[in-house]
């Protein structure tokens, strides 16, 4: 495998580790108990079952509540030993609502994301279900925004901020012309081993027997192939 496609695997499975615990470590009050409801654990079988039960009807809020109604939703909600307050609610002029939370960190909170301790959400409406969905995607998003910022190889941070992506375009540009690519023969030709090597990597490799020998078959009767054929 490339170095490449073994630095970005490496990226993902950091952002997506990270986001399973986040949907872990959000629990939501329910009564005298707690839940995880964003967690991936649930029984999707029983849940697809009971669907009915799990869609959301209409159930208009009056206006004047409806800042209690968030309010009393965010201090359901606990996350990584953080609890969250309603701070600031703001409408927008295409009928959008920004919503700013302040956050009570724990001592020596693990998370540095969420060292602001303020979050900003935009709503589409103005409801629990959708206040729980947004400040969920803000908490992951925070997640990735601090992977990019602190993920490094070789010490360079490529998915900072701070890089210049107009600088990063030019550079690809440029190493994607042939033409500059052939200026220099010692570098195109280590470019062709690299690649050569990299495509030998994946050729496939068959099995002796029966359905082996009938590939082989198949393929002797387009010769003379060019490339790497099956091993």
């Amino acid at each position: 495998m490339p170095t490449l496609e073994i630095i970005q695997t490496v990226f993902l499975a950091i952002k997506k580790s990270r986001e399973h615990e986040i949907r872990e470590r959000f629990r939501l009050k329910v009564g005298c108990h707690t839940s995880t409801p964003f967690n991936n654990h649930h029984n999707f079988s029983q849940i697809a079952r009971n669907s009915e039960y799990f869609i959301l009807g209409d159930s208009p809020i009056d206006e004047g509540e409806i800042t209690n109604v968030l309010r009393n939703c965010l201090q359901q909600v606990e996350y990584a030993g953080a609890n969250f307050q309603l701070w600031n609610m703001e409408m927008r002029y295409k009928g959008q609502w920004l919503v700013d939370i302040f956050m009570e960190l724990p001592n020596g909170c693990d998370l540095p994301e969420l060292e602001t301790g303020e979050i900003t959400l935009l709503l589409t409406q103005l409801d629990a279900n959708t206040l729980l969905f947004a400040l969920m995607d803000q908490l992951l998003a925070m997640s990735n925004d601090h992977v990019d910022q602190i993920f490094s190889y070789a010490g360079f941070r490529r998915f900072s901020r701070t890089v210049g992506l107009n600088k990063i375009a030019r550079m690809s540009v440029i190493l994607r012309q042939q033409g500059n690519l052939n200026s220099d023969q010692e570098f195109l030709q280590a470019f062709e081993r690299a690649n050569e090597a990299t495509d030998r990597t994946r050729i496939p490799r068959l099995h002796p027997g029966p359905l082996a020998e009938r590939r082989f078959k198949e393929l002797n009767e387009f010769a003379p192939l060019q490339g790497m054929l099956p091993k």
